[in-house]
């Protein structure tokens, strides 16, 4: 019943475009000129240029106040001003006001400039895909940008993420590898491509993109960290535990490194202190991570601390009451700390989950047997029967199933 929870991980680029020098933009506003009533010409592009410019250097020096309130002013002397939209919203991704980045960009792609449609619709895709988690949205803007420069690479590769983010695992391998075709260096494309043949269960392809990641940037942390789910997937852990360490090397704070080493540690190695000290750091790092409670849980209990044991299912449970395998140990914890009741619960909350589950019935005819329930017990004995035959053989040595072992219905089932 024990599931493995390995983690994948995943990487992402920076999506955003860098601005456009600012001196090639003026040519947007060098028309806009204003008459006086007394016939004097005003450039209203020369004063829009000069706040576009202010609130260029206010952001390169971290001012992104003064940045946004320069470029508002740029805005409202030339309300066109499509550069000054575009440069307003790569600051309000600085300050994490997505919406209003979204909707600068939304406004230098209805003016349509010709020189930044194609950024704009990029940086609007980033903001859906990366913090509104709206993937057809973020997939569409990609497509347009793709659309007017079909060999754009980031825009080729955020669309293969997006695909990737979607569930849509095969257009995502081909946005990945058309990335490469255009790009061999991009490195976090081989990484996640090697992801989704990882998900693919192919494990060789996988592999290789790992590994040309780590050539083209041997301090990849996460790429050492996906060549060890690799290894894992394919129970080589001897290499799995040493692209654990690699990773862990790099990042001190990599959870899900300590959780997995942790895993082989615990199911493969058996040396239950080290993993231990595995998922207590990696709990101690996040204390929300349910995976590092379930794997810790399932440790104590090889160790026999029931108490711990069932503290650790109980924070999975907690969280999500339809987790059959955390029940089960939970319930087969309760079962060794003499909770008979509790553990009925949590076996009866596994059938419900699992009706097909032999183990929880055979269980659960121990612990009516313990209680004197003869009727109960011997019900869920000739389930746990019909699922697997193979208690026959074990029920008559079962101890917990002497109150119940000289009755003729006992001995009908196990004949």
């Amino acid at each position: 019943m024990r599931q493995i929870r390995f983690l994948i991980g995943s990487s992402l680029s920076l999506f955003l475009c860098a601005p456009i020098a600012a001196q090639a933009q003026i040519q947007e506003v060098t028309t806009a000129i204003q008459i006086r009533p007394d016939g004097r010409k005003i450039s209203l592009g020369s004063l829009a240029f000069k706040q576009f410019q202010t609130g260029l250097k206010a952001r390169k020096a971290g001012n992104y106040d003064q940045s946004i309130a320069a470029f508002q002013e740029a805005i409202r002397i030339y309300p066109a001003y499509a550069q000054a939209y575009y440069e307003r919203g790569n600051t309000y991704l600085l300050t994490k006001a997505y919406d209003r980045a979204a909707a600068d960009f939304s406004k230098v792609i209805e003016l349509k400039p010709r020189d930044l449609l194609i950024d704009a619709y990029n940086n609007r895709g980033y903001i859906f895909n990366e913090y509104e988690k709206k993937y057809e949205q973020a997939i569409a803007d990609f497509t347009q940008a793709i659309r007017l420069n079909p060999e754009y690479t980031r825009a080729i590769y955020n669309r293969a993420l997006a695909y990737d983010r979607a569930g849509k695992k095969e257009p995502a391998l081909e946005g990945y590898t058309r990335t490469l075709q255009l790009d061999p260096n991009y490195v976090d494309a081989y990484n996640n491509r090697g992801i989704v043949y990882l998900e693919q269960k192919n494990y060789v392809p996988a592999l290789k993109d790992f590994e040309t990641a780590l050539k083209l940037r041997p301090e990849y942390a996460l790429a050492h960290y996906n060549r060890g789910l690799a290894y894992a997937y394919q129970q080589k852990y001897d290499q799995a535990m040493a692209s654990y360490n690699r990773a862990i090397d790099l990042d001190p704070t990599y959870v899900e490194a300590y959780h997995n080493r942790g895993f082989i540690y615990n199911d493969i190695r058996k040396d239950y202190k080290a993993a231990l000290a595995d998922f207590n750091q990696a709990l101690k790092l996040n204390p929300d991570y349910l995976n590092a409670y379930y794997n810790r849980g399932l440790t104590y209990y090889n160790q026999q601390q029931y108490k711990e044991a069932a503290a650790d299912f109980s924070k999975v449970v907690s969280s999500n009451a339809e987790d059959a395998d955390a029940r089960y140990y939970r319930g087969d914890s309760y079962y060794h700390l003499s909770e008979f009741d509790s553990a009925i619960t949590d076996f009866q909350a596994v059938l419900k989950i699992v009706p097909d589950d032999g183990w929880s019935y055979y269980w659960l005819a121990n612990l009516y047997s313990l209680k004197k329930q003869p009727k109960q017990a011997l019900e869920a004995l000739g389930q746990a029967i019909k699922l697997n035959p193979d208690f026959k053989k074990d029920a008559p040595q079962e101890p917990a199933l002497v109150f119940i072992r000289n009755l003729p219905e006992f001995k009908k089932l196990v004949k």
